[in-house]
């Protein structure tokens, strides 16, 4: 049984009401309006066309956001996360799959795989495959993976290119790809230093090459 929310003033929806509608695994939630809840909310797909503000945690399967969706805790449990619009979390984000291509701004997200062509701001980032086609200003204070490739997005005009910077802390992967990122320290057994790239150290134990365009100020085979 799918549920409907289309409001369109600024009403706060009681978590009591939702939960005696019958909402659990079993339900879809399609928010294409305005919506606040002041707890925890649990369904087995979300969709937000509108607006949803949540004072808890969300736990959903699979998580489309098209508008603007905010959640004061965590967004956890999903399997399928998509981001066209704009998602913020002031805790942790578990997912399976995360697809943005919007903004998502959050403290923590923990995946299997990230594709990311939109910004994101995030403490950290901890995902086995992570490609983030940069097209905006994106910040990561530590990226931890296994195969990590940063690369600027294919419509970003040639003239911009050298302003277009990725900011990350720290990298630390198996195989690192990355080009038009600014970060103090990259780790990792292949590291692939592209273009336009401003490095403080780089750390790696197989293999290492740098563009001729980017700096490292300093490498070091481990």
């Amino acid at each position: 049984m799918e549920k409907e929310f289309l409001i369109k003033e600024s009403n706060d929806i009681d978590p009591n009401d939702l939960s005696e509608k019958g909402m659990d695994k079993r339900n879809e939630l399609n928010v294409n309006g305005y919506m606040k809840s002041k707890s925890d909310l649990r369904t087995s797909t979300l969709t937000v066309n509108g607006f949803l503000k949540n004072r808890g945690s969300i736990y959903s399967e699979n998580l489309t956001t098209n508008g603007v969706l905010f959640a004061e805790e965590d967004i956890q449990n999903v399997n399928t996360m998509k981001n066209n619009g704009y998602t913020r979390a002031n805790g942790r984000v578990k997912t399976n799959r995360l697809e943005s291509h919007g903004h998502i701004k959050c403290d923590e997200i923990e995946a299997e795989e990230c594709m990311i062509s939109g910004k994101i701001k995030v403490n950290i980032l901890n995902c086995n495959e992570l490609l983030l086609s940069l097209s905006g200003k994106s910040k990561i204070r530590e990226l931890v993976g296994s195969q990590i490739e940063i690369k600027l997005a294919s419509r970003i005009r040639i003239g911009s290119r050298l302003k277009q910077h990725g900011i990350v802390k720290m990298i630390d992967a198996d195989y690192v790809d990355i080009e038009n990122v600014k970060c103090d320290k990259v780790c990792g057994e292949t590291v692939k230093i592209g273009p336009s790239c401003i490095i403080n150290t780089v750390e790696y134990s197989e293999h290492l090459e740098v563009d001729k365009t980017s700096k490292v100020k300093n490498t070091v085979k481990i």
